[in-house]
């Protein structure tokens, strides 16, 4: 009668180590944008390189839920990680300039009827002639 007490205090033991060794490992933690657009850009590389559609049609899925991720900040992070040649040197140009920390002064709205901090666009000098 024992006998049958120790095996089925064995099997109690050996269903929970099975329990245990069967739990699901922690879940990746999600790419950062800077990761994600750094695999969109490789996915693209090997769709030009096998001339393979379907990686492109990827990354035009993933492009609507990256464009709400995306900064100035992450583009700098992105656009800095190149390797300098023309790609980078064609870049730069188009990245937002970083505000400077030690300016001290920040743009502000002002309310209705108040002074605004946005330039005003060129008035034209002359008008354009019509063609008839």
């Amino acid at each position: 009668m024992a006998s049958k007490k120790d095996e089925a205090a064995k099997m109690q033991v050996d269903d929970s180590a099975k329990a245990a060794s069967t739990t699901t490992p922690a879940p990746k933690p999600a790419p950062t944008p800077a990761e994600e657009v750094r695999a969109n850009l490789q996915l693209i590389e090997r769709a030009v390189s096998t001339l393979e559609p379907r990686y492109t049609a990827r990354v035009l899925r993933s492009l609507t839920t990256l464009r709400k991720k995306l900064d100035a900040k992450t583009l700098a992070e992105v656009v800095g990680g190149l390797k300098d040649g023309p790609v980078k040197q064609g870049l730069l140009p188009y990245l937002p300039e970083a505000p400077s920390a030690s300016s001290g002064s920040m743009e502000v709205d002002s309310g209705p009827g108040g002074a605004t901090t946005a330039k005003p666009a060129p008035a034209l000098t002359e008008p354009c002639p019509e063609v008839d």
